[in-house]
């Protein structure tokens, strides 16, 4: 008080928002995007700044159709601009044990094809093999459309995304394997989530390192539970986890499209 006359707070801009924004600055500069590709964009770009969106286009993609001599920029320039800028340039590893390789690829066409067959209300953006902000590869899921509330199995579905990769690494390998450490923090988010949000019943402690025992042997028999799930999930998907991963380490990145072309193909 007496410093600000008023604060304004400004809000995110919800799907209509970024669409017009979208749709703005697509009018300043050359490109080849459908209506389609901007949908998808706006899905995409949920949680971004009208900044954001501004150097995704007019200075990122124009630089990637600029480099492969293209007069007009395209979806995955805009894709690959909003990659960087969340998670950084790619930092490929030149020297890569062949075995870890694989395990990384198998890993994350294990979350890839969690997602596309649990996971109806998201959508894949890409996934990749190629180091890139730390993580040695990653799928990109995003929300179609802006979530404010979610069905308790929302909780349990993301759960099994997270342990999907570890499943079917050690189903195609024959071992399990170490990493993903941010896998963890994801199926633990999602645990306490579930907890909090009503899972076992009203929650009555807000603190997990005050869980009683009881409560602590019931998340542990939900993990289990969860655990068993993925294996299934990956094993009658394997032909698709193979094809996943098979693309991923012939062209270390792919897109989301690919993705669930490979997942979607009649089994042989």
């Amino acid at each position: 008080p007496g410093r600000f006359d008023m604060r304004i707070h400004v809000d995110m801009p919800t799907a209509t928002d970024r669409e017009a924004i979208l749709r703005g600055y697509l009018g300043k500069v050359k490109n080849s995007l459908s209506d389609s590709d901007i949908k998808l964009l706006v899905a995409y770009t949920q949680g971004t700044t009208p900044a954001h969106i501004s150097r995704a286009m007019l200075t990122d993609a124009c630089r990637f159709a600029i480099f492969d001599k293209r007069l007009a920029i395209n979806r995955n320039d805009m894709e690959r601009g909003l990659l960087e800028q969340q998670l950084g340039l790619e930092n490929p590893i030149s020297e890569w044990n062949e075995e870890q390789r694989r395990q990384v690829a198998f890993h994350e066409a294990g979350h890839a094809v969690a997602i596309a067959t649990l996971m109806p209300d998201q959508t894949i953006v890409c996934a990749t093999i190629r180091r890139r902000g730390g993580a040695l590869g990653f799928v990109l899921p995003v929300q179609t459309e802006a979530t404010y509330a979610v069905p308790l199995d929302y909780f349990k579905r993301n759960i099994i995304v997270g342990l999907a990769g570890f499943a079917a690494a050690e189903l195609t390998m024959g071992k399990p394997w170490s990493g993903a450490s941010e896998d963890y923090k994801l199926v633990q988010g999602n645990l306490w989530a579930y907890y909090q949000n009503g899972g076992f019943g009203v929650p009555l402690i807000n603190d997990p390192d005050k869980l009683g025992g009881d409560m602590k042997k019931r998340l542990d028999e939900f993990l289990k539970e969860s655990q068993e799930a993925a294996t299934t999930l990956v094993t009658f998907h394997r032909a698709a986890v193979e094809r996943v991963a098979a693309a991923l380490l012939e062209h270390g990145t792919i897109g989301g499209d690919e993705v669930l072309a490979l997942v979607e193909r009649a089994e042989p």
